[in-house]
C-alpha cells in the first residue's frame, strides 16, 4: 500500500454524481489501497500556496503603483506600450474576424474549420487561447440533402449581397477610406493620448491658441 501525505483517494458523491461517472464533479475521500483503477486528488501544499498568493499581491501593489505615476514615464516606454497595445489589439480583433469568416466560407463547403479553436476559452495560460492553431474536420451533415441546400442557398445569397454591395461606388470609396485612414487616424490619437498630449490638462491647446 502506497502513502502519499499529499495524494488522498476519492470516489464520486453518490448524492450529487452518478455511480458510472468516470470524471465526478463532487467526490469524498475514501479509505482503500491504492490501485490502478481509483480515483485521486492532489493536496496542495497550503505554505506553498500562501507563499505565491504573497507574490502575486505584492507584484500586483507594484503594478498599480508603476500606473498611477504613468505621467512620469519616460516618454520612450510610453511610446513602446502604446505600440504594443495598439499592435495586439489589432491583432486579436483581425483574429477573432478572420475566423469567423474563414469558417463562414468552408461551411458552405460542408467542412469544420477553426483558426485557433480555443480562442475564447478561460484559461489562466494565455497561450491557450491559441494553441491549437487550427482545428478541421469534415461536417457530420456533409452528405444531407436539407444541409446541402441549405448550405447552397445561404452561399447564394451572401455571394448576391456582396455583389451588390461592390456595385455602389460610395460603399467602396468608403471601404477604402476606412482602411486607408481609419487605423492611422486611431493610431495617431492613441498615440497623443499615451504621450501626455490629451492628459495634459488642456496646458498645450492653450499655448496652440496663444500662439495663433
Amino acid at each position: 500500500m502506497m502513502i502519499c501525505k499529499n495524494l488522498i483517494q476519492v470516489q464520486g458523491d453518490p448524492r450529487m454524481c452518478s455511480p458510472n461517472e468516470k470524471n465526478p464533479k463532487y467526490v469524498n475521500p475514501v479509505q482503500k489501497a491504492f490501485n490502478d483503477k481509483g480515483l485521486y486528488m492532489v493536496l496542495e501544499d497550503k505554505k506553498e500556496e500562501e507563499k505565491s498568493q504573497k507574490m502575486w499581491l505584492a507584484l500586483l501593489i507594484v503594478v498599480v503603483i508603476v500606473l498611477m505615476c504613468f505621467r512620469l514615464w519616460p516618454m520612450w516606454l510610453k511610446k513602446g506600450i502604446w505600440y504594443i497595445s495598439f499592435y495586439l489589439l489589432v491583432f486579436l480583433i483581425g483574429a477573432a474576424i478572420l475566423r469567423v469568416i474563414l469558417w463562414g466560407i468552408l461551411y458552405h463547403f460542408g467542412l469544420e474549420f477553426w483558426l485557433f479553436p480555443n480562442y475564447f476559452v478561460d484559461s489562466n495560460d494565455p497561450r491557450d487561447s491559441f494553441l491549437p492553431v487550427y482545428s478541421f474536420e469534415v461536417r457530420g451533415d456533409f452528405a444531407d440533402f436539407r444541409s446541402i441546400i441549405f448550405r447552397v442557398i445561404s452561399g447564394s445569397l451572401i455571394v448576391y449581397m456582396g455583389y451588390q454591395f461592390c456595385q455602389d461606388e460610395k460603399n467602396m470609396e468608403d471601404l477604402q477610406d476606412l482602411a486607408n485612414n481609419g487605423l492611422n487616424d486611431l493610431f495617431e490619437y492613441g498615440l497623443e493620448f499615451t504621450t501626455g498630449l490629451a492628459l495634459s490638462d488642456g496646458k498645450d491647446k492653450k499655448n496652440s491658441t496663444e500662439q495663433e
